[in-house]
């Protein structure tokens, strides 16, 4: 298939990935061994790359499994969770075959409510430990539950070119569906080549949904100069923070930077002319849970005024969950409650949910009352009780309002 990549954009990712600064230390976390597999050097910068990121790593055992794909690579352990915790200690580095798909909720038939979006994914997987996230339960990652890199960021690039060939609107890029948005930036640099590209196209609109603080290189991107571009000629860039109440911040989201230091990077980020949003997920009614939460949506404000603000409850496949009732001690929390509701996800009780929903509504009305919020993964019949209306959702994954019941 002949390219449709301008040049520019070519020389800007062999740039970025030859020379472009790498930190190991930002990340706060080293892998015990990195894994080169099949084409992760196939054009001479990404060999030069993949130097590159086994150097940042001297300690790291280096394992050539250029045999095998990136999704095949096998990790030790008994159990689920023993697997999860061991390729977490794993860098794999290879290329990803389809770097753009079409989300598509498989439970829409069943009622649950979700915008479709382009998915980018110049990673995946992710080093935090965040007890109740769902990825540990989908065949993506139950095999393979490895911290990947993507080499072929051209090949990212050249896809979402041709995603953007011939729109005649808006086209919403997504980065947060299988992997932290901006987690392994630092070392990995994806958005110094994903940011410009999206900015130079002014139908692009790119979301990077994360617990990091490391936003850096998108605020440099932000800033840089882009020509004669004005503002209605550019992209977008949005970046949306995952928050949660402290407490469950402390009991299931180990190793992720604290709730302080990712409210500082959304403070940074709009100063910087960033667009900020907020992802409230998953809302879990521990004692005390309303004062919370209430809490969190004044801090957050405090902080950086978002654009959006999208919440949702526990959501996950029931493999998942009972690997979290498993392993965690406060899985009691999470779990115990959860029945099936609307397609095979495990929820809590619809009555739970719109009181919960209904509460961070008000609370964000209270300080930010031109605040949109919207529900995640919900069906209408929710929506609907909690005051929203589904055909006008503003939801993170997205760039404008979506007419939820217009989805097929």
């Amino acid at each position: 298939m002949r390219s449709i990549l301008d040049d520019r954009w070519v020389e800007l990712v062999r740039q970025v990935q030859t020379s472009a600064p790498i930190d190991p230390c930002e990340l706060g976390w080293e892998p015990e061994t990195i894994v080169l597999t099949r084409d992760c050097d196939r054009r001479p910068h990404e060999a030069v790359y993949c130097e590159r990121l086994i150097a940042a790593f001297p300690d790291a055992n280096v394992v050539d499994r250029r045999d095998i794909p990136h999704n095949r690579v096998p990790v030790p352990g008994e159990t689920a969770s023993e697997r999860i915790a061991r390729g977490k200690t794993m860098l794999v580095l290879g290329a990803i075959r389809k770097p753009v798909s079409i989300n598509r909720d498989p439970e829409a038939r069943d009622g649950t409510l979700c915008a479709p979006y382009h998915a980018v994914h110049p990673t995946w997987f992710c080093f935090y430990d965040c007890e109740y996230c769902y990825l540990g339960g989908s065949p993506g990652v139950r095999f393979s539950p490895t911290v990947r890199v993507f080499t072929n960021q051209q090949d990212i690039l050249e896809s979402m070119a041709r995603v953007l060939k011939g729109a005649r609107e808006t086209v919403s890029f997504y980065i947060g569906k299988v992997q932290d948005g901006t987690q392994l930036d630092p070392v990995a640099n994806y958005s110094q080549s994903l940011a410009p590209f999206a900015m130079y196209n002014s139908l692009a609109h790119i979301v990077f949904l994360t617990k990091s603080h490391s936003i850096d290189r998108l605020t440099l991107a932000l800033s840089e100069q882009y020509g004669d571009l004005t503002g209605d000629e550019r992209g977008h860039i949005a970046v949306a923070w995952s928050i949660n109440a402290e407490e469950i911040t402390a009991l299931f989201e180990h190793g992720c930077p604290p709730l302080e230091e990712r409210l500082s990077a959304a403070r940074e980020w709009a100063r910087a002319g960033g667009e900020v949003r907020y992802n409230i997920m998953p809302l879990i009614p521990f004692e005390g849970w309303q004062a919370s939460y209430e809490d969190l949506i004044r801090r957050a404000f405090g902080a950086a005024i978002p654009s959006r603000v999208t919440i949702g409850g526990i959501c996950s496949y029931p493999g998942a969950l009972g690997e979290l009732r498993r392993r965690s001690r406060a899985g009691y929390l999470y779990g115990a409650g959860a029945a099936a509701g609307h397609g095979r996800r495990q929820r809590w009780p619809q009555e739970t949910r719109e009181e919960m929903y209904g509460l961070i509504k008000r609370a964000v009305s209270s300080v930010g009352p031109h605040t949109p919020v919207s529900l995640c993964l919900e069906n209408r019949d929710v929506w609907c009780s909690v005051g929203l209306d589904p055909r006008q959702s503003n939801c993170t994954c997205v760039a404008g309002c979506c007419d939820l019941q217009g989805v097929s």
